[in-house]
Parts: C-alpha cells; structure tokens; sequence
C-alpha cells in the first residue's frame, strides 16, 4: 500500500490540522516549511505517528537553504537549518525530508515572500528570465554557463547533505521545481542527474513537472515515468494548475480542478509504492476523498 499524507502547508491553525487527523485517521501528514517553532509545540502530541515526511524547513527559518550558492557563509547557514529539520524528523519518526535544493545565486534566498520577491524580480534574475508574467524562465537556461555552475555547487553540497542525512536513518528527497527563472533542478534531465548521487533520494512534484513540460515542450507523462524508472523517487507531491503554452501558474489547485491529467500521473506513479502527498492550498477533505476513490478504482 501507498502511504498518503496531506502536506500542511495550506491548513492556517493547529485547530483545523487536528480537525484533519481526527476525521482522516488514516492519512499521514507532511509538516511544512511554513510552521514556526511554537506552532510545532503546540501539535507535538497530536503529530505521534502521523508524519511522514517533512519540508524543509522545518521549523520556518528566516531564509531557505541555497546549496547552489558559492559563499561558504551562505551553505554553512543552509547545511544549519538542514541539521536543525534533521532533529524535527528524528522526533516525529519522519523517515524522509523534502529538500528545494537551491538557486541560481550566491545569496541568501529569505522565506518572507514580500523580502524574496524584489530579489527574483531584480537584476540578479534578469537575464535568466523568457516570460516577464510569472518571471517564467528561457528555453536555455538550463544550459546556461551561470545555471550550470550554480547546479553543479549544489550537486556537490547535497551529495554530502544526503550522506550526513542517510547515517542518521532518514532519506534526503531533492524536489523538481516550477520553471522559474533564478530555480534550480526545473527540467526532467536535472532529476535524472541527481538520481545519479549515490545516497540522494528524489521527491517527483507533479505540478512543477506539468509547468515545466508546458515551457520546455516534452510530454508530462513519460517525463514523470522517467524519473520514476530511476527507483530513487520516495515521495510524490499531487496537486494541479492551469499552466497551458504562453500562461503559467503553479497555483496548488484540487487534484480535479484543471484538464492537467493527474489522474493518470497517479496512475503511473503509484505502481512506484512512493509516498504520496496531497499539496494542494484548499478543500483538504474533498482532496482527501478524491484520493482515496481514484487509488481504490
């Protein structure tokens, strides 16, 4: 059987996260970057047995980890934020952590989306960008000789992030991320390359994934199977948007809400036994539901 879990990203109060695990008793939940420290607390009791994963970070921290950086003080300040989720997953007996892995710059990327948008919306991002509405990237990016460098730092800090992760019994999963410009890992190819590292792990987000067939142009599914083909993917996030040639969003809308094929994504991923984790922003129960009935057909 699948494990399933419900990402708490979208659910604003700890009321509401123990109204969820009380009517769903057999959904595991995946904590989120979003959650501070006090929060936490507060739900240790109710989260015994119930996570199954963990986003970094977790607790929230001021910014997010950027392996793709060249300044040691920002990687030093990323591998201690990385340690400080390590110790959430040993407590809550999580056996993977969800990991962005980095970005297309030296700097430090804050978590505070009203910080973090002048940065991706600045020059530093600039000439990385194809499509200004979104700030959606250009079809070379990827192969750009700045993005290559940036990809190849962070390969080399999360080989040795996996292996620090792995001796304390909890797997690393690398995210594919939406194709926007100043991300890293955004195309299928990346994914296969960080299968590649002998103790990284792989988390496939079929959102991003369908974002990024819309920009890049190859087919969703057989991406989404080739990467599962690595054996390496232990998580899968399920949610959808209405990305379509020339309009792109990754808005983590209801698994039925767009004609994105994720039924048959789940179909094809499942077969896998991966985790698979609700990441949608609203309607958790009937998610929930949809879930349930589309995996029992």
């Amino acid at each position: 059987m699948n494990v399933t879990a419900l990402s708490l990203v979208g659910l604003q109060s700890n009321d509401s996260i123990r109204e969820y695990l009380r009517q769903h008793p057999e959904m595991m939940v995946e904590l989120p970057y979003n959650m501070d420290e006090s929060r936490l607390e507060d739900l240790a009791l109710d989260l015994e047995g119930r996570v199954a994963s963990i986003h970094a970070c977790c607790p929230s921290e001021l910014a997010f980890p950027n392996f793709g950086s060249s300044d040691e003080a920002v990687i030093e300040q990323s591998m201690s934020y990385m340690r400080r989720t390590l110790k959430s997953a040993l407590r809550f007996g999580a056996s993977l952590v969800v990991l962005h892995p980095g970005y297309a710059t030296d700097k430090s990327i804050p978590s505070d989306g009203e910080q973090r948008l002048p940065l991706l919306h600045g020059s530093e991002f600039r000439d990385f960008v194809g499509l200004e509405d979104g700030s959606i990237c250009k079809l070379e990016y990827t192969h750009m000789d700045r993005y290559r460098r940036h990809f190849d730092i962070m390969r080399h800090q999360v080989a040795s992030l996996a292996h620090e992760y792995l001796q304390s019994g909890v797997k690393l999963a690398l995210e594919n991320l939406n194709p926007r410009a100043g991300y890293l890992n955004v195309e299928p190819y990346e994914q296969l390359e960080l299968a590649r590292l002998d103790e990284a792990f792989l988390c496939l987000d079929i959102g991003h994934l369908w974002i990024s067939s819309q920009v890049f142009g190859f087919d969703f599914l057989e991406a989404a199977d080739g990467i599962m083909k690595t054996g390496k993917v232990v998580s899968v996030h399920l949610h959808s948007n209405p990305s379509r040639p020339g309009f792109f969003r990754d808005s983590h809308e209801n698994l039925d809400a767009n004609p994105m094929p994720v039924k048959s994504a789940l179909e094809l991923v499942a077969a896998y036994k991966p985790n698979l984790v609700l990441e949608t922003l609203h309607d958790f129960d009937l998610n929930t539901e949809l879930l349930r009935r589309w995996l029992d057909a």
